[in-house]
């Protein structure tokens, strides 16, 4: 298998789907990210030293719970939001909150000091209590307020501070019953204000208020929703996640069960603009929800809505015959769901589904009753998409027969815009996947929208419809459309350019042709999905394609090529660079052999306005086309005699080139636009020449200045402007992993291997096909890339499949703080993104692979982190090693279908099962202590902790057998072992520090030999992790406050060459982090 990797999930992602009123993983992680805990590492100058203790500020009296002992512990309860809005308001929070004072994340605070004695026997079980009958509810945070030190932002009266408010009152009471005093002064007061504090502590008046000015101008107010409530442990000013309690109860006024059942009524609206029998789709409908064993939805204008008993219909719809009713006597359902009915319903089971009936005239006012906002409904949205997807086989090349007026279209399409207002996530079913169509849109039989099927794929045809409504985007772009005969139904295209408004992709009143359509079902009803761009293809005025029904005034037949270059010019002066290329495109078709200089103009437009829309490919063409418009043979020759007489044709034909990794082109390109250009035309030549030289320099010798490179990275959005070095690699066959990536010449620890450019774009044939060379887990069907109707044709199902199977997880920003641990900074990267870089994703894994990449920013840089010869395969870990290595297994056999088999796993699989069985239990222990001690955190530690951990490393020892791990790392002893150099550290222990971070870097798989006072290395099996980074680090320092400076400097150059591997570049390198260390 080719190498392969993706970001791995992290911990809040990866509980976001647990059960409700859950404790604390051994990670201690919420399913909503915790306040952030901020390190004292990440800032050398704040680091603690051994004599500093920290100071506790004695709080206010009405601050202080009533508790029985000092040590006893003390919690918060705050409001648990849906993380959208959670992450907006944190963002606030960081940008305004001085750094060194922020420990937390954006909050609401119900209660401020609960006291751990009654954590049991009362506190829990009020929340849990309180919790079960509270439903979520909508929050907007809207209104700046200042405060005597700062700002906060308040909730809406209505929309959240009330609900709020509630709740807390519930509790309280419930705690202040029976004469109770235990709670603060504080507490037992009300809220007050509910609100997000985003500034605190600021003496200086002026700050505040500027602040204040900016937050009153720049934010507009922010909407989400209350899920919960999660209870922390105070801990010298962090908190520590202890549970969180979801909102579970019933939503007032069944906004929850209203959702469903105004699904229906929203898909009656949206779903069926085409005449027909009704009777026909009833009694078709009635049959299969026969044959499926399926209850169908009755027919109710009344405003009484009962709650849904969880059955769906194959329409995708709740059936709420089965909805139990306080008032009448409940029997069971005659369909077997095994949930109580209402009796007076029962004869009622074989109405029909109100999603196929005629209820159109109460649609908009349910529509404006149930207005709300979408993350209200995206727990129950999910569920009923899966139910959707797993019902709705039934439809399958049914055809469509109720009919809904053009005018109600319209309208009801612009109510469920904003419905689903932009600002908020959105989601879509994916239909099974289904390749582009290749057939030129002139091959295809034209067809009408009363000829569509529902789920089905109408291979060979073709449907021309024109656009009739404003598009929305909502997962994707939406729009209303018309045939020529009158008939309309929704359109919606997705995967789409993000570069690309929705008004550009789906402009109104535009027409278009979808090749080989696909209908499919939705929320929203019957909708035509375009999966693959290049199905859709714009037909212009003039075009033979264009029905005599939807030919537009005759304005547009009228304009000459001179009318649509001035229209292009003043669309890319407004920069509409979609409507100037489209003008251009139009010109185009209307050039004449006498137009022949307007063409070249057009040609030379079109081709700028296509490197702005990052189309290099096509920007070639057009340039090449502008050079020799005349005779179209003569410009496939750049060696003709000839000169052109335009030297921009020349310059942008070289910035398309340089945009698209042809140095060489791009430099002839440049050098004749120099020659024919004077001023500054021959000073931009020139620029760009020497450009190009640089990345030419690059791909032969590897001439990079990664310095410069990370501090360009930030200035050029995480692009930086350099060429890939792959010169020095190949792929080949690989045996049983497929293909691999080899070395065509030997390589040393800190050799640069590769260093490559991120895969962008591919518009050329050429291009695509590199990229879906790659493994993609077995995807059919194949679809080789190709041009057709102009564009290429790509199957957008097999580019996911690829990017799932080969994306690289990277730190695209080089971070100034200090290593840690490893699994703490990967969770924590400064700027986690994704990409794909084609070259390294023929890297195959292994866990002691022998090469590492890092990332500047999209730049891959792949360093040898041992000796490698000619021919041998380059490997690499594709995830960071955990310390339970069955959980480092399981992602490879998920995600890419192989298992492991290199020296660490052989090793871990051997030995008695009990003793494998023994370290994963003490390996699950270590996780607990690591998450409730970490070392950057500490201070000076507790001395009985850290003989527990001191224990808890050699217990885990034993579980090695020493002959088997002799040279093997031994992975779950790294982060303990980090952990006891930390508290070396801060006990001034130079011997034992030195000693145990020599272990360290055993424990990782370094063979560290030393004889007087000289290091050796092997690195047959080590690994490259954080706990190594910082294991030479520590034995740096060490040995230099014991004396030993040869010794020293000599894992003084370990930990540069193991830093520069991880890190791609020198800078953020901790310089004196550690006090009477040596810096460089």
């Amino acid at each position: 298998m080719a190498g392969n990797a993706s970001a791995p999930i992290s911990y809040s992602a990866a509980l976001s789907g647990s059960s409700s009123n859950q404790s604390a993983p051994t990670q201690s992680v919420p399913s909503r990210p915790p306040p952030q805990q901020l390190q004292n590492s990440q800032n050398p100058q704040q680091q603690r030293r051994p004599h500093e203790t920290p100071q506790k500020r004695s709080p206010s009296p009405s601050h202080r719970p009533q508790i029985q002992t000092e040590d006893e512990p003390v919690y918060v309860l705050t409001l648990l939001t849906d993380k959208p809005h959670h992450d907006r308001m944190t963002a606030l929070r960081k940008q305004y909150f001085p750094r060194h004072l922020n420990k937390l994340e954006a909050h609401l605070t119900l209660f401020h000091a609960l006291p751990g004695s009654k954590l049991d026997s009362t506190v829990i079980p009020t929340i849990l209590s309180v919790a079960r009958r509270t439903a979520p509810f909508k929050l907007r945070a809207n209104k700046v307020m200042r405060m005597k030190r700062g700002l906060g932002i308040a909730l809406a009266k209505t929309q959240g501070a009330d609900q709020t408010k509630e709740v807390h009152a519930q509790l309280r009471e419930a705690w202040l019953q029976d004469g109770q005093r235990w709670l603060s002064e504080q507490d037992r007061g009300g809220l007050g204000h509910v609100h997000y504090t985003i500034m605190n502590k600021v003496d200086d008046v002026e700050d505040v208020e500027k602040a204040q000015d900016e937050v009153e101008k720049s934010f507009k107010g922010d909407v989400g929703v209350a899920e919960g409530l999660v209870l922390f442990r105070y801990d010298r000013g962090f908190w520590r996640w202890e549970r969180k309690f979801e909102f579970s109860g019933e939503a007032s006024g069944g906004a929850y069960a209203t959702w469903f059942s105004l699904c229906g009524m929203l898909s009656c609206a949206f779903t069926f603009a085409f005449a027909g029998s009704m009777d026909f789709w009833r009694s078709q409908l009635h049959c299969a929800a026969a044959r499926n064993g399926l209850a169908l939805m009755r027919t109710t204008r009344s405003a009484e809505i009962h709650q849904p008993c969880g059955d769906f219909l194959s329409c995708g719809a709740f059936c709420t015959l089965c909805s139990p009713c306080a008032r009448r006597k409940t029997e069971f359902c005659p369909w077997q769901c095994s949930k109580p009915q209402c009796a007076f319903q029962k004869e009622s089971c074989t109405a029909s589904c109100n999603l196929h009936s005629p209820i159109h005239d109460t649609t908009l006012a349910w529509l404006e009753r149930f207005r709300m906002d979408q993350h209200d409904l995206w727990a129950s949205l999910i569920e009923q998409q899966r139910q959707w997807r797993r019902n709705a086989g039934v439809f399958e090349g049914l055809a469509l027969v109720d009919k809904m007026s053009l005018e109600d279209m319209v309208r009801t399409f612009d109510r469920l815009g904003a419905l689903l207002k932009s600002g908020q996530e959105s989601c879509y079913t994916m239909p099974k996947a289904y390749a582009p169509s290749t057939t030129p849109v002139a091959e295809l039989r034209p067809m009408a929208l009363s000829d569509l099927r529902l789920k089905t794929r109408h291979t060979g045809k073709v449907l021309i419809v024109r656009t009739i409504a404003h598009p929305k985007s909502s997962g994707g772009v939406e729009s209303t459309v018309e045939d020529e005969f009158g008939s309309a139904a929704r359109l919606a295209i997705y995967k789409t350019d993000r570069l690309l408004k929705a008004d550009e992709l789906l402009p109104t009143d535009a027409v278009f042709a979808l090749k080989e359509p696909y209908l499919g079902v939705t929320i929203g009803g019957a909708c035509l999905r375009v999966d693959h761009p290049s199905d859709l293809v714009r037909v212009h005025p003039g075009d033979t394609l264009m029905p005599n029904g939807l030919q537009g005034g005759p304005s547009d037949l009228r304009k000459t090529p001179e009318d649509w270059k001035r229209e292009g010019n003043s669309a890319y002066l407004a920069e509409s660079y979609p409507a100037a290329e489209k003008a251009y495109s139009q010109g185009l078709m209307k050039c004449s052999e006498q137009d022949d200089k307007v063409g070249c103009d057009l040609y030379r437009n079109r081709a700028l306005v296509n490197i702005f829309l990052m189309r290099y490919d096509l920007a070639l063409k057009d340039a090449k086309h502008a050079m020799w418009c005349q005779d179209e043979k003569l410009y496939q020759s750049d060696d003709d005699p000839r000169k052109p007489s335009d030297a921009r044709a020349w310059y942008r034909a070289g910035r398309a080139a340089y945009e698209l990794g042809s140095w060489v082109d791009a430099r002839n390109y440049f050098e004749r636009a120099r020659a024919l250009s004077e001023g500054t035309g021959r000073e931009d030549a020139e620029r760009q020449l020497e450009r190009t030289a640089a990345r030419i320099a690059e791909v032969d010798t590897a001439a990079y200045n990664f310095d410069a490179m990370s501090k360009s990275e930030s200035k050029l959005c995480n692009r930086p402007d350099h060429a890939s070095h792959i010169k020095h690699v190949e792929k080949a066959d690989a045996g049983d992993r497929g293909r691999g990536l080899f070395a065509k010449k030997d390589f040393k620890p800190g050799d640069l291997i590769i260093c490559e450019k991120a895969f962008c774009t591919a518009i050329s044939d050429e291009e695509a096909n590199r990229f879906f060379d790659l493994y993609d887990g077995g995807y059919s069907p194949q679809c080789k890339a190709q041009t057709v109707d102009g564009i290429a044709a790509i199957d957008t199902f097999q580019t996911e499949a690829i990017l799932e199977h080969n994306s690289f997880g990277f730190d695209s920003r080089i971070s100034e703080k200090s290593l840690q641990l490893d699994s703490k900074r990967h969770q924590e990267a400064d700027n986690p993104s994704t990409g794909l870089w084609i070259t390294a994703s023929y890297m195959n894994h292994s866990c002691d692979g022998n090469a590492a990449r890092a990332f500047i920013g999209d730049m891959m840089l792949v360093r040898a982190t041992k000796d490698i010869t000619k021919g041998q395969e380059i490997l690499t870990p594709y995830l960071p090693p955990d310390m339970d290595h069955a959980m480092t297994l399981a992602p490879l056999q998920q995600q890419w279908r192989f298992t492991c088999h290199c020296a660490i796993c052989a090793a871990e699989t051997k030995g008695p099962h009990t003793q494998r069985e023994k370290r994963t239990a003490l390996v699950r222990k270590a996780k607990e202590m690591l998450s409730q001690h970490e070392p950057d955190l500490i201070g000076l530690p507790n001395a009985l902790v850290v003989a527990q951990f001191k224990e808890l490393y050699s217990q885990l020892k034993e579980t090695y057998d020493c002959k088997t791990f002799a040279t093997v790392p031994r992975v779950a002893l790294v982060r303990i072992g980090t952990w006891l150099c930390q508290s070396c550290w801060n006990y001034s222990d130079p011997v034992q520090l030195a000693e145990t971070a020599v272990g360290v870097l055993r424990d990782a798989g370094y063979g560290i030999t030393i004889v007087n006072q000289r290091l050796q290395v092997d690195y047959t099996h080590c690994m490259i992790l954080g706990g190594a980074v910082d294991g030479s680090i520590y034995a740096w320092t060490a040995y230099s406050k014991q004396g030993k400076r040869e010794l020293a400097e000599q894992f003084k150059t370990l930990n540069k060459q193991l830093y520069f591997a991880t890190r791609g570049t020198m800078e953020g390198l901790p310089r004196g982090m550690i006090s009477g260390s040596e810096s460089d």
